[in-house]
């Protein structure tokens, strides 16, 4: 299972969005590939400023395919999975 998101208005082709979020605990952001994992961090950080994020392969969480994955709406983008950097101990 790969994250995907309904249409969406994209600012500018090359904007990141946050198109998906639970609370503090999780969000999806729809960013340009050219972003790096740093530049998405930084980008949700700024858009969910109560949360600090962390980027995280889903899949090393049971919860599917890996991330980040390709958009299902525009070429050229990636969705990726953040989760909180509270809840979240790299292994």
């Amino acid at each position: 299972m790969t994250i995907s998101h309904d249409r969406i208005s994209l600012t500018t082709p090359d904007a990141p969005v946050v198109f998906a979020s639970l609370h503090g605990f999780s969000c999806s952001v729809c960013a340009p590939d050219s972003m790096s994992e740093a530049q998405v961090v930084a980008f949700a950080n700024a858009e969910r400023p109560k949360t600090r994020w962390c980027a995280v392969d889903k899949s090393t969480l049971g919860l599917g395919s890996a991330t980040p994955n390709p958009c299902n709406q525009v070429a050229g983008r990636l969705h990726w999975f953040l989760v909180s950097a509270k809840s979240w101990e790299p292994q």
